[in-house]
Formats: C-alpha cells, structure tokens, sequence
C-alpha cells in the first residue's frame, strides 16, 4: 500500500512498491475552473440527451441506444441479394 503524505500545495513524497517518488508544484484546481468543467460537462449530457429528432430523452444512455436502435431498425437488409427497403 502507497503512503502519500504532505499537503496538496505543495510538495508530496509517494512510496510504495514502486518505489519513491516526489510530486511538487500545486496539484489544485481553482474552483473557477471546476466550476466551468462542471458546466460543460453539464451541458455535453443535455445536448446528448436531445435526438436527432428533437426528443428529449431521459438519460444520455437511453437516447444514444434508442436512436442507434432506430437506425438498426430502419436500415434497408439485403435478403437473397436483393435490397429490402
């Protein structure tokens, strides 16, 4: 098991079966930044949420395999080398 101590802002030495190593520098994020992160990746799942067709889905999983399925579904087949549409 690894043992990291020191503080966050500034120098931290982390041992373990690798060895050891020292990690310097801040490792924090200021809060303005992660709050631009959080609202980005807020809005990527609305605009996932929201198909092709203009339905809003619950979750970005139901709308992705919804619409993937209804390609599926109304793709043309080949049956005896015929195009079935």
């Amino acid at each position: 098991m690894a043992d990291i101590s020191g503080s966050l802002s500034g120098s931290s030495t982390v041992s373990g079966l690798l060895g050891s190593s020292t990690i310097s520098g801040s490792l924090a994020m200021p809060f303005g930044a992660i709050d631009a992160e959080i609202e980005e990746l807020r809005n990527e799942l609305q605009n996932i949420r929201l198909g092709a067709d203009g339905t809003t889905y619950d979750t970005a999983g139901i709308s992705v395999r919804t619409q993937i399925q209804n390609i599926i579904n109304n793709s043309p087949t080949v049956e005896n080398g015929k195009l079935v549409i």
